[in-house]
């Protein structure tokens, strides 16, 4: 009743992705448009003329990772190739300590992080770990682009960091979202995660090629301007 009666008393509504908007358009007959969450360009300023060589394979990931995802079978992958350069980066929440021990990951523990600390570690590290949710778990998930995505994705701006992403969606405006970015690995069964890494610690070569233009339309700034383009046509 609340979500009606202020979306009837809008001149706008706003949402972040079409599957949401699907949602709304279902509250109200007011015009709904999609702002989608970015990436501020400025909060990678200062980082991004580092040189990194790692010796070891780092893979990072922050935020909160609970095994409710579909990630076990990356885990398993890693231990069967029982290669101790492969290392497994972690900050913020997480419950897959069962995973972690089961299949003797070699990974590191990094706490709560600030966000600028954050940042640093994504131009440290070579992949960037992005989970995706199980089936069963789409009603819920639908059209939840995490402002994690946008983050990943301001960073290739600056250097190629390639994506792992685990797991599968039915969401396709997700999917299509990683796959047009140019920076994604998809790696969707154990056989595939063993195949990458075996592949990769063998040439160190990468066939991802981000689409720097696609990528800049997410922009905070890009997206503000959509937004003030908006509020201006209802003048």
């Amino acid at each position: 009743k609340k979500e009606k009666l202020f979306n009837n008393n809008a001149d706008l509504v706003t949402t972040v992705s079409k599957g949401l908007k699907e949602y709304w358009m279902k509250t109200t007959d007011k015009p709904v448009k999609i702002i989608y969450n970015g990436f501020f360009e400025e909060d990678y300023i200062g980082f991004y003329n580092q040189d990194i060589k790692n010796n070891k394979i780092k893979i990072f990931y922050s935020g909160t990772l609970c095994k409710a995802r579909y990630i076990e079978y990356f885990f398993e992958g890693l231990s069967e190739m029982n290669n101790y350069r492969i290392e497994f980066w972690l900050a913020g929440a997480y419950d897959i300590k069962e995973y972690l021990r089961k299949y003797k990951v070699n990974y590191f523990y990094l706490g709560f992080l600030k966000r600028q600390e954050i940042i640093k570690k994504l131009f440290e590290v070579d992949f960037l770990f992005f989970p995706l949710e199980k089936e069963k778990d789409l009603p819920n998930w639908k059209g939840i682009l995490t402002g994690k995505i946008f983050e990943y994705l301001g960073l290739n701006l600056y250097v190629k960091k390639p994506i792992i992403v685990v797991g599968k969606s039915y969401d396709k405006e997700k999917i299509e979202l990683l796959k047009k970015s140019g920076c994604c690995i998809f790696l969707e069964n154990k056989d595939q995660v063993k195949k990458f890494f075996k592949d990769y610690l063998e040439n160190r070569i990468l066939e991802i090629e981000p689409d720097k233009e696609f990528i800049k339309f997410y922009s905070r700034k890009n997206q503000a301007e959509l937004l003030l383009a908006e509020i201006k046509n209802l003048l």
